[in-house]
């Protein structure tokens, strides 16, 4: 291998490097809540910092209500769970298949909406033919949303000298 290759190789693998960095110093920060629990007093502790976590501010606050309703009555199901039988171990199979079943849907909702989830995208870049990988979190993302789209309602309200939002394609006539 020639002394330019090289060169090119070792450029390649710092900018792979570079790339990696941030989302491994990422991952290792974000640490992942799942709603897993063997006995009544684990489950409980667990249950109420989801609970907590569902606020505003919170890791998971931007679940919605239906899915609001959906871990409530989960959590509330396998509480019932706990408070009959005291810990995994004391079920029987059917029990356990039911604390299993609410338990996924507890966790599919959470790792959906987990505002320290990571999402990266490649994105061209304008004036390049070089890809870029953009990582952001779920969080992140949401918050900009939300900004946009409660500048847009601010800035329709300014344009209308009565308060009144623009309507499409009036011009405020």
């Amino acid at each position: 291998m020639n002394t330019r290759n090289r060169v090119a190789l070792i450029l390649v693998l710092l900018a792979l490097c570079a790339l990696a960095s941030p989302l491994l110093a990422r991952s290792a920060k974000v640490k992942p809540m799942q709603v897993q629990a063997d006995t009544k007093a684990k489950f409980d502790a667990v249950a109420a910092e989801v609970r907590a976590q569902l606020a505003p501010g919170g890791r998971f606050e931007f679940v919605t209500k239906e899915e609001q309703a959906k871990l409530d009555t989960n959590l509330d199901a396998m509480g019932a769970l706990f408070d009959k039988y005291g810990t995994v171990a004391q079920m029987d199979r059917d029990t356990k298949i039911a604390l299993f079943n609410g338990q996924e849907v507890v966790n599919g909702i959470l790792k959906q909406r987990d505002a320290e989830r990571l999402i990266c995208r490649s994105e061209m870049p304008t004036g390049s033919h070089i890809p870029t990988t953009k990582c952001r979190t779920y969080g992140d993302i949401q918050r900009a949303e939300i900004d946009s789209h409660n500048y847009m309602e601010r800035f329709q309200q300014r344009a209308q000298p009565n308060g009144s939002a623009l309507v499409p394609g009036t011009l405020g006539h």
